[in-house]
């Protein structure tokens, strides 16, 4: 039982936190941030604020979604040239 006749708001406040709150350092330690990475839009991935960069607007589409144009593309040891300077796959 908390006697509040006659005290003003912040007694009250402080008398309460007295009584019933944490210390002033567990306060100060709820309130920190639990990871300063995820306030900084650059971090992506686990720890960043979104998990895929292609969230972003501007940036490619995920691979995972929308398969990239040069995937299906025969890479250069895998092309063949002629005699004749015309390239084959082979």
């Amino acid at each position: 039982m908390i006697d509040v006749e006659s005290k003003t708001g912040p007694e009250i406040l402080e008398i309460f936190g007295n009584v019933a709150g944490a210390t002033e350092t567990e306060m100060e330690d709820r309130a920190k941030v639990k990871y300063p990475g995820r306030l900084n839009p650059a971090n992506f991935g686990r720890f960043g604020h979104c998990y895929c960069i292609c969230a972003k607007p501007g940036q490619a589409p995920c691979p995972a979604l929308v398969p990239h144009p040069d995937a299906k593309k025969p890479k250069f040891w895998q092309l063949k040239q002629d005699t004749a300077g015309s390239i084959t796959l082979h």
